[in-house]
């Protein structure tokens, strides 16, 4: 008899711990918070810029990056259709130097070492990984580079791509300048 409860425990014991794992899967779609202090985020490319409360784009060409470089960003965003032209010799200077966290957005096939390391180039890089679909960096103040990697959920909607990643770039972007 005994043996029957101890039984009837652990089957019910097991059917309830699946039910709590099912439940954390629908989070995966919902929209973050976003960044409570304000911010100014620089954007290069085609790409979509949502009314997030706090947040204000400035759209910029990368050539022009280097002379409003003294202008103050928290951040900036370079979406796909710029990454051979932000890849370039003359633009990796430029990725060394800043002190506040570049993104990448539509960076799953690409490594983002490519944007400042002299020893790789975008096309050594292209196609040859399945990463994340935003992928971050900023020089470090004791040499190197901190990264950050942006991952979708499963079967993502426009607005994963888009609102909700965005917010979760402006707030890593806030807990960099908060740390900082």
């Amino acid at each position: 008899m005994v043996k029957r409860i101890y039984l009837l425990l652990l089957v019910c014991g097991w059917f309830l711990a699946g039910c709590t794992n099912s439940r954390e899967a629908n989070l995966e779609h919902t929209t973050p918070d976003g960044p409570t202090t304000a911010m100014t985020i620089a954007i290069v490319g085609d790409g979509l810029n949502p009314v997030i409360r706090n947040v204000s784009y400035v759209p910029v060409e990368l050539e022009d990056l280097g002379k409003v470089h003294s202008r103050s960003f928290d951040g900036l965003i370079i979406f796909k259709d710029k990454f051979d032209e932000a890849a370039q010799p003359k633009n990796k200077q430029f990725f060394k130097s800043i002190d506040y966290p570049v993104f990448f957005i539509g960076a799953e096939e690409i490594l983002t070492a490519a944007f400042y390391s002299e020893d790789i180039t975008l096309d050594q890089v292209k196609g040859t990984r399945s990463g994340p679909y935003a992928s971050g960096f900023v020089r470090a103040e004791e040499g190197g580079y901190r990264t950050w990697d942006i991952d979708l959920p499963n079967n993502p909607t426009d607005k994963d791509k888009g609102l909700n990643t965005i917010i979760r770039i402006c707030n890593i972007i806030e807990d960099y300048k908060r740390t900082k």
